[in-house]
């Protein structure tokens, strides 16, 4: 008897606890603001992929070794900085024509990651000749970004809460109300990096240039999204 009665009073309370809350909750109003920024890039990030393959391990991974270290160095002469380049891990997979039997041996493929951030757009087309020239057939991605990111980001954060301050407004007027002090706010802010447009019809070493290429830099986009909630009056 005394556990139920000691239920119904934490019941009790609980209600007035909720009516409370209800009868003082501020009347407001919650708007998502958006702003966005387009800037040129003037940064490529590569990923490229440094891959052999034999049916011999030690001659794979030797070949391996061979080809990264001369797509650096071609590399290393486009670049600032040797800290702008970074080597992935080692990867070993043997394959089989028949892979889930293991049947047919195909050989060994070794590969491993190379990325780097080029700094000057203008020698892309050369670089990228001159790494397919040395065997560079695998290319996982190209990708552009803005050195000043962080800038850009602030100014679209802030165009963010000036539109949702915007909507709010618009919106409490139709109301015939007016809003107040913003109660809660949140950010979301995003940034995708803007792939490269880049068109391959000849990617084979030994070719003397890219050809039928293209290089189209374009604009990133560069958002923010806030998340707020005003007094509604």
């Amino acid at each position: 008897m005394k556990k139920v009665l000691i239920f119904l009073f934490i019941l009790i309370l609980v209600n007035i606890v909720n009516l409370f809350s209800q009868e003082n909750k501020i009347p407001s109003i919650s708007v998502t603001g958006r702003g966005e920024i387009k800037v040129e890039p003037d940064i490529v990030v590569f990923h490229l992929i440094s891959q052999t393959k034999d049916k011999i391990l030690e001659k794979a991974k030797s070949e391996n070794d061979k080809l990264t270290s001369e797509l650096i160095n071609v590399i290393k002469k486009y670049l600032d900085s040797e800290k702008d380049i970074q080597t992935g891990r080692l990867n070993i997979e043997p394959r089989f024509e028949k892979s889930y039997e293991e049947k047919g041996f195909s050989g060994y493929f070794v590969s491993k990651d190379i990325i780097f951030e080029l700094k000057n757009l203008k020698k892309f087309e050369q670089l990228l000749t001159e790494l397919v020239n040395k065997g560079a057939d695998r290319i996982s991605g190209i990708y552009f970004k803005y050195s000043k990111e962080k800038e850009v980001q602030s100014q679209a954060r802030i165009e963010a809460v000036k539109d949702a301050k915007k909507k709010a407004i618009e919106i409490a007027k139709e109301l015939g109300q007016n809003i107040g002090k913003a109660i809660r706010v949140s950010e979301n802010t995003g940034y995708q990096p803007q792939p490269m447009n880049l068109r391959m019809h000849v990617f084979a070493a030994g070719s003397d240039s890219v050809q039928g290429s293209t290089f189209e830099p374009g604009q990133i986009k560069i958002s923010a999204e806030v998340f707020c909630e005003f007094e509604l009056k």
